[in-house]
C-alpha cells in the first residue's frame, strides 16, 4: 500500500520542503514502478490487491 498521511516535510527531489499530501501518491507509485522495473499499471493493480487483502474487502 501507499500512504501520505504523515505530517512530514521532505528535503530533496520533487517533494522538497512540501508537506505530504495524497497528491504525491502517483509520484510514489511511479517511483515504485521504476525501482521494481514494473509498469505503473501493474504496481497500481498490486497496491489495489494489497488493500483488498489487508482490509479483507473485495471492491471488484
Amino acid at each position: 500500500m501507499t500512504e501520505t498521511d504523515g505530517p512530514v516535510r521532505f528535503h530533496k527531489d520533487s517533494f522538497k520542503c512540501k508537506r505530504t499530501t495524497p497528491a504525491f501518491v502517483p509520484t510514489v507509485v511511479k517511483a515504485i514502478a521504476e525501482i521494481k522495473n514494473m509498469e505503473v499499471a501493474d504496481v497500481a493493480t498490486q497496491i489495489f490487491k494489497n488493500f483488498e487483502e489487508f482490509f479483507e474487502v473485495k471492491l471488484n
